[in-house]
């Protein structure tokens, strides 16, 4: 019954990475959009940023190179 409903998520494992390839790709944007509004320094909106993706579950890491990110 799982499969007619969509709940089995393993049925077509090709597609699987592309769920993280889209996650990666829509985090990075507001990471961009992040360091846009630090680089105005409009502080609220990235601390804005920073707490609505920490909200599901994204911990950005601000470093000299760069700001990553990881699931935490």
């Amino acid at each position: 019954g799982g499969d007619v409903l969509g709940v089995v998520k393993d049925k077509y494992p090709e597609e699987a990475g592309g769920d993280d390839e889209m996650l990666d790709k829509l985090v990075n944007v507001l990471i961009d959009q992040r360091n846009l509004a630090r680089k105005e320094k409009n502080f609220s909106l990235a601390d804005e940023v920073r707490d609505i993706l920490g909200s599901v579950g994204i911990v950005l890491e601000d470093k000299p190179d760069g700001t990553t990110w990881r699931l935490g």
